[in-house]
């Protein structure tokens, strides 16, 4: 093939001027032959020519190559380089040797030496440049595939050398082990020798221990024989003691339910108690010195006898006391009995609305109690008090005109306010009933409390106060839920009789609004319980 092909006028007339038409021919067939691709591009980057070698590398022809701009070979990443590298070649430094990338036909690239040098006239002027191409990506791949197996021989290597160095520390720690154990043999031998040492001074010590022992034996067996003619003196004084004891504890038992009583009595059985419990003391310290001393019978005797005179005189104080209480008790009951019957008899409700409260009202006390809820309020003392004070609660009724009280119908706004005078009426017959007791009667106070509260609502819409929470007193936000419950499934002048399902579904609907939500929580618990008292206590 000439040299170029297809050149411009200008570059060919250089060369024929130059070399001649022989020169030529001979350097064409050298081009044609050279196994690198050889392309001559003009000074703007232009092919002016493309030897076959160039054709096999790139996959393009002479013809579809000549012509072109030499950067139609550049991949995406390189489209620079070309005008780089004619850059430097117009300022006349020198490129050298450089490997790249570019991008034969089918669009597939490859790894290439680069040699380019530029081409001069007669006159040094640059006329354009000379580009020897080399096919290296086989030999690249090659030396990256020996550098990756390198690099893997180089982690076997270090892997290699790490396993060795664990298997010379796991020797040294083994001959650590080995020496320690050495060690430790000797210890033991060390040991056993002295225990064996110690083992026939312990026989020559037992044999002397044994003659010691034997004659303790015999010692103890004398004193075990005098203790038990001892322990049976002892016995027959413990005995004794012990029904005085049983005795006394008997009476303290008596004397302990007194305590219930009016307050200034109960001062007096609380004196009488701690009396017992000094003379039960006494019991119980004569009983130990009557074991420790038994030869001293007599004058235990002696105080057995002043304990029994002492017993018999508490024994008669008490009855006095007893009489005395029962007596109190019988007053204050016919009052507070005349009181409900007042009530029941300007009431349309039945006598046994009033059984049925006091009994929700104790069910729901003892269910707050064992909930551990208002400990501070609630004791069984308390709850007995609750019980007998619930009757009372609607006492201020008998101040309430019949018209309104037994109405069939609905009550007009000044007929209902009215009626909700009975709390405060309550109070006052109940506050001259107080006042009308030679002693404070803890009943009436907490008849007071209920009958002037149970009206109140937990969000403070109720009456007479608008008290709200725990500003109402305790017993009258139980009793607000046992009347209203018994109210809702008993039949009235003014409503029919309600299912209890329908009751207990009242009841929750108001939670935290007209009821406490604590109280309300132990009514639930006491479903069951309410059903049996309510079937119990029925209207006939």
């Amino acid at each position: 093939m000439p040299l170029p092909s297809s050149p411009s006028s200008s570059l060919k007339n250089t060369f024929e001027e130059t070399l001649g038409q022989e020169a030529i021919a001979r350097m064409a067939a050298l081009v044609n032959a050279s196994e690198d691709g050889i392309i001559g591009e003009d000074v703007h980057g232009v092919i002016t020519s493309w030897n076959q070698s160039a054709e096999k590398i790139f996959g393009y022809t002479a013809q579809e190559s000549i012509g072109k701009s030499t950067t139609f070979l550049l991949p995406s990443n390189r489209l620079t380089e070309e005008s780089a590298i004619l850059n430097r070649i117009l300022k006349g430094e020198s490129v050298g040797r450089l490997e790249t990338e570019r991008v034969c036909k089918g669009g597939h690239h490859i790894t290439v030496s680069l040699i380019t040098s530029p081409i001069y006239d007669l006159n040094s002027n640059l006329i354009g440049v000379l580009r020897i191409v080399r096919d290296i990506t086989l030999q690249k791949n090659e030396a990256q595939a020996l550098l990756d197996v390198n690099k893997e021989l180089a982690f076997q290597n270090t892997e290699k050398a790490r396993r060795a160095a664990e298997l010379v520390i796991a020797n040294e720690e083994l001959a650590y082990q080995n020496e320690e154990k050495e060690k430790r043999v000797k210890e033991l031998v060390f040991q056993n020798e002295e225990k064996a040492k110690r083992a026939a001074e312990l026989v020559i010590a037992n044999d002397e221990k044994a003659k010691r022992l034997h004659e303790l034996v015999v010692a103890n067996d004398e004193l075990l024989y005098q203790n038990e003619e001892k322990a049976k003196r002892a016995a027959e004084l413990v005995v004794a003691n012990e029904e005085l004891v049983h005795q006394n504890e008997q009476k303290a038992k008596r004397a302990a339910e007194l305590v219930i009583a009016a307050d200034e009595k109960a001062k007096r059985v609380h004196q009488l108690v701690v009396a017992n419990d000094e003379l039960l003391y006494q019991g119980e310290e004569k009983a130990k010195r009557a074991a420790e001393l038994a030869v001293a019978n007599e004058e235990k005797t002696k105080r057995v006898d002043e304990l029994v005179i002492a017993n018999l005189e508490k024994d008669k104080r008490a009855a006095e006391l007893n009489a005395s209480i029962k007596e109190t008790h019988q007053t204050v009951h016919q009052m507070l009995s005349s009181l409900n019957a007042l009530a029941l008899a300007r009431d349309n409700e039945t006598g046994n609305h009033v059984i049925r409260t006091q009994h929700y009202v104790r069910a729901i006390a003892t269910r707050l109690l064992e909930m551990g809820h208002y400990l501070d309020q609630i004791n069984g003392q308390t709850i007995e008090l609750m019980f007998n004070a619930a009757p009372l609660h609607d006492i201020g009724k008998v101040g309430i005109p019949d018209a309104i009280l037994q109405k069939p119908g609905k009550l007009t706004d000044d007929e209902w306010t009215i009626m909700k005078t009975h709390t405060t009426i309550g109070e006052n017959i109940l506050s001259a009933a107080h006042l009308q007791s030679d002693k404070a009667n803890p009943i009436i106070n907490m008849a007071h409390k209920i009958a002037g509260s149970h009206h109140e609502r937990w969000d403070g819409t109720g009456y007479p106060r608008g008290l709200k929470g725990e500003d109402i007193p305790l017993a009258g936000r139980i009793m607000a839920i046992a009347d209203v419950y018994d109210a809702l499934v008993s039949k009235r002048v003014y409503k029919p009789k309600w299912t209890y399902e329908e009751g207990i579904s009242e009841i929750l609907s108001l939670r935290a609004l007209q009821f406490d939500p604590l109280i309300v929580d132990a009514f639930v618990l006491e479903e069951s319980h309410f059903n049996e008292i309510a079937q119990l206590h029925h209207d006939a």
